[in-house]
């Protein structure tokens, strides 16, 4: 697979555009579900802390990704930790929303989504990257290793994909890139495609249903790992 740099500011990046990565934010004065399960007297005695996070691989994969924080977080609060894989990028901001999930794992767009629509949250932490070691992360367009697609200009006339409208990396940081090139998707693209997840819109590519894809490098990497995408 090939990177296309992504110009910020009148810089270019050969990974991608950095990022800010507003991991996790708590909301304030933690509200019950509308609709809370039943529960016994024992459980009910029992703060729970309920984390939505974005669906950013299959489930089953993802649960097995989160299940070592979910045991560590239990361990050093000592209270029992729920991490609520949201539907779409919508329902992460709606579980803080109608009480679901009292934080949310998230990205810098879901977060300033979420103060517009009225949630009291406030950001707590970011994770550091390993990629860059610090609390940011690069959005990158991704093209075959073999196509002749070598600039964001190459891309008019082509099949993109991208995550989702209310993707950071996945959308919205590659259309300001975009922008700066006067390139507007909706007119010089042949097809635009919303994959729902980074792992669903890398898997676009893998099985060529479009030319070129908008994700992250963590996203891009864990993809390499598992062998769906070569260098």
């Amino acid at each position: 697979m090939y990177r296309l740099p992504l110009p910020i500011s009148n810089q270019r990046y050969g990974l991608g555009a950095a990022l800010i990565g507003i991991a996790l934010i708590l909301i304030s004065g933690c509200t019950q579900p509308s609709n809370p399960p039943a529960q016994s007297a024992t459980q009910q005695s029992q703060p729970v802390l309920r984390i939505s996070v974005l669906p950013t691989q299959d489930t089953a994969q993802q649960e097995r990704m989160i299940a070592p924080l979910d045991a560590h977080l239990e361990k050093v609060l000592g209270q029992r930790v729920d991490f609520l894989i949201a539907k779409d990028y919508k329902d992460n901001v709606d579980m803080l929303l109608d009480g679901r999930a009292n934080a949310a794992y998230t990205g810098a767009v879901s977060y300033f989504e979420a103060l517009e629509r009225g949630a009291q949250v406030d950001p707590l932490v970011a994770p550091i990257d390993k990629f860059t070691n610090r609390p940011w992360y690069r959005a990158c367009m991704i093209v075959a290793a073999n196509s002749s697609i070598r600039t964001l200009a190459d891309l008019k006339g082509k099949r993109v994909a991208f995550v989702s409208p209310s993707s950071t990396s996945g959308y919205l940081m590659p259309l300001a890139a975009l922008k700066q090139l006067s390139i507007e998707p909706e007119r010089d693209f042949a097809q635009i495609i919303f994959g729902g997840t980074h792992a669903q819109t890398e898997a676009l590519l893998e099985a060529g249903k479009v030319d070129a894809i908008a994700t992250n490098i963590p996203s891009y990497k864990q993809r390499q790992t598992l062998g769906r995408l070569t260098p």
